[in-house]
């Protein structure tokens, strides 16, 4: 009986050697008509393209006066602390700390006691009644006063380079989206020289 049950013991495992040779060959033919594996591979982040710093002039009671690179989209805070912060006789109550910086402007933070100009003081103007000299406004002392947002303030800039400077009201009112309730908020807070 010892000899029968060797061949049966030698059977099963011929047998459970061919079985996984046919599980073996299955998974190999399986792979083998899989298609091959393909890497993805992430696209590279297209980067807006980033708008030119604005160069400013800050002067006055700030602790470093000079030109400054500013980035796009800045705002009067930025330019102060470029400037190393402001001086303890700075007069920051006649300033609109989050009016933009336009490219080229002179940033001027004037001291206790002097008076601001207007046409460098965007919040000034519009905040304490003081005028804006509307022919050499920059855009962010334009935006500055009511009614008058970015698309103005840049329509009004290319009127004066196309048609020379602003005369009068009525020439303010030929600037599209200036209408009559805008004029008669304007006409206290604007000068024509």
């Amino acid at each position: 009986m010892e000899e029968r049950e060797r061949p049966s013991l030698k059977n099963a495992l011929l047998v459970g050697l061919g079985g996984l040779a046919i599980v073996g060959l299955a998974l190999y033919i399986d792979r083998s008509q899989r298609p091959e594996t393909l890497e993805i591979v992430a696209p590279e982040p297209t980067l807006a393209p980033t708008a030119a710093p604005l160069i400013v002039h800050v002067s006055g009671a700030v602790l470093r006066p000079g030109v400054y690179s500013l980035p796009a989209g800045a705002r009067w805070e930025a330019a102060i602390a470029a400037a190393g912060g402001l001086t303890d006789d700075a007069q920051v109550d006649v300033l609109n700390l989050a009016a933009p910086v336009a490219d080229g402007q002179r940033v001027h933070i004037p001291a206790i006691g002097e008076t601001p100009p207007t046409d460098l003081a965007p919040a000034a103007a519009a905040e304490s009644g003081a005028v804006v000299r509307i022919n050499h406004a920059t855009a962010a002392q334009l935006e500055a006063l009511p009614c008058v947002g970015p698309a103005i303030a840049q329509r009004i800039i290319d009127y004066r380079e196309v048609n020379g400077p602003l005369q009068s009201l009525a020439a303010l009112d030929q600037v599209k989206g200036i209408g009559p309730a805008c004029l008669a908020e304007l006409e206290p807070l604007v000068r024509f020289d």
